[in-house]
Order: structure tokens, then C-alpha cells, then sequence
């Protein structure tokens, strides 16, 4: 799995653009991104992946006797609410027992605790490397009536240093990996800012199975901003690929738009290619 953190520096490792499937929907949210490079983060909640996220908890804390238990997380408590007051630690550290004895009698209790903090947590942006799979022309843009979107990685890379270093907002670029195997994640929170926890916690973000494995899919992660649109202007996509079924009048309305935002997107149809199973582009407005 690969990871393009920041991405500024590692514009070598990734093509000029990145490109994400979209529909002409009655909103306009396709037509909004090609147009004003608008990009919209969903919560993971809302994929079409049952298994988005999940993992198998894992713990050994909750195996301890009591007495080591409620030590355990006495110390713990201390250490990451060293600044409140006894009263609220010990109302922590009971709410803390409370939780690992319930996970206890049943570990799946941890993953859906953690399953529906992470959706509040991020929202992600699913994109692809190549605009060329029929699968993903079928699944995404409406049966190939739809558009593929070029984004420009460079503008990518502007746009995630800006965010943090004027707000602090996270923007991290990964590959997803596709796997057989579920991750298994601990569910015990270390004494120390442990990185490995970190890592392991963000694995699940960036795991699929690989059943999914055709989509090839690239993600990027908005931290704490679920279900948010961020705007990088016209000047960030390069490319617009109208599909093999696209509508006339669809297209005529996106080339408007296109226009009217002072785009300089490139605009092409897709067409059947000639001597395999697989698509050709070509150009139909310079804009």
C-alpha cells in the first residue's frame, strides 16, 4: 500500500491527474466538479461497501483480572486527563471499566463503538489513476451516460498544504489495499502515544476486500470534515471525458458551464475502441 503524504512531494510517484467517475445527477454535482473543480467527501457510511471500515477487535486488556484491569485503566486515565479535576477521572475511569466489561461479554460491541465514531471522523474522496474501465463507466457514471473527471494532482498537492498550513485540516492521499484477510485492530489504548496504534487504527480507512480490487481505487482522506465540500476552482481539472451514452443536451449544458467558469478543461468522448474491448478519447472541445 502507498501512501502520498504530503503529496506535494511525491508528485513523481503519481500521474498528472487523477480521475473520479461521475454522473450527470438533477443536482448538478457532477457538472459542479468538472466546472469549479468542486469535490465532495462523504462519510464512509454511506459507501456501497458493507464491509467499509470494519475490522475484528482485538484485546488483551480486557482479559485482565479485575483488579489489574481497573489498574490498567487508572494509569491510563491519569496519563491522557492528567489536566481534570479527581472527580471526572474517576467518572472516566468507571466509564471505562463499564465499556471494557461490556466489550468483554461481546468484542463486535468495540468495533461498532469504533465503526460509528470513525464515520464522524472523515470523509473520503474516491478516485482512480486510469479513466478507462468499462466496470467503472457501468457503476459510477450512470451506464456510460455519465462523465469521468480529471483532476489535477498538482492542485491536489497546493490545495493539501494550504488546508494545513492555513487551518490545520488534514488531506492525506493513500492506495487502497486489497486484501483476503479482515484487519484486526486493538481495542486497548496504550499508556503511550504508541504510532503503531495510530497505524493500525488508520489501516481500516485504506483496507477493501479484494473483490473490489478491479475499482483500483486511490482515496483521499478529509479529516474531521464528513459529508463536506471543498472548492479548488475551474484551474484544478484538467480533463473532462464525456461517456459513450452521454445525452446531447447533458453535454452542450456541460460545455456551458465549462465556459462560463473560464474552465481550460480539456473535453472528450469516449468511443468503442476499434481492436479491443476497451475505450478511446477523443477530443471534442479545447476550451
Amino acid at each position: 500500500m502507498s501512501e502520498y503524504n504530503p503529496i506535494e512531494e511525491n508528485l513523481d510517484q503519481l500521474p498528472p491527474l487523477l480521475y473520479k467517475y461521475k454522473s450527470f445527477d438533477e443536482e448538478g454535482y457532477g457538472i459542479s466538479m468538472a466546472a469549479k473543480g468542486e469535490l465532495f467527501f462523504p462519510s464512509a457510511q454511506k459507501f456501497n461497501d458493507p464491509f467499509e471500515n470494519y475490522f475484528l477487535p482485538e484485546s488483551k486488556m480486557i482479559d485482565l483480572p479485575e483488579d489489574e484491569l481497573k489498574e490498567y485503566i487508572h494509569k491510563k486515565t491519569r496519563q491522557r486527563f492528567s489536566d481534570v479535576t479527581r472527580e471526572k477521572r474517576i467518572e472516566l475511569e468507571s466509564t471505562a471499566f463499564e465499556r471494557a466489561q461490556k466489550f468483554k461479554d461481546d468484542p463486535s460491541l468495540a468495533a461498532e463503538e469504533m465503526l460509528e465514531h470513525q464515520y464522524e471522523q472523515f470523509g473520503i474522496l474516491s478516485l482512480v489513476k486510469e479513466p478507462t474501465s468499462l466496470p467503472m463507466w457501468a457503476y459510477y457514471s450512470n451506464n456510460h451516460s455519465g462523465i469521468c473527471i480529471g483532476l489535477k494532482t498538482k492542485a491536489l498537492a497546493e490545495y493539501q498544504k494550504f488546508m494545513f498550513q492555513e487551518h490545520q485540516n488534514l488531506l492525506l492521499l493513500h492506495d487502497v489495499n486489497y486484501t483476503e484477510q479482515i484487519p484486526e485492530v486493538s481495542i486497548d489504548t496504550p499508556l503511550d502515544d504508541s504510532e503503531t496504534k495510530v497505524k493500525e487504527e488508520e489501516l481500516v480507512h485504506y483496507t477493501k476486500s479484494n473483490q473490489w480490487q478491479h475499482e483500483d481505487e486511490i482515496r483521499l482522506i478529509f479529516w474531521n470534515h464528513p459529508n463536506s465540500t471543498c472548492e479548488l476552482g475551474p484551474d484544478a481539472i484538467g480533463q473532462v471525458i464525456v461517456g459513450i451514452e452521454a445525452d446531447d443536451e447533458n453535454v452542450k449544458e456541460l460545455i456551458n458551464e465549462l465556459k462560463s467558469n473560464n474552465s481550460n478543461a480539456v473535453v472528450k468522448r469516449a468511443k468503442k475502441s476499434s481492436y479491443e474491448y476497451g475505450l478511446d478519447f477523443e477530443v471534442i472541445e479545447e476550451l
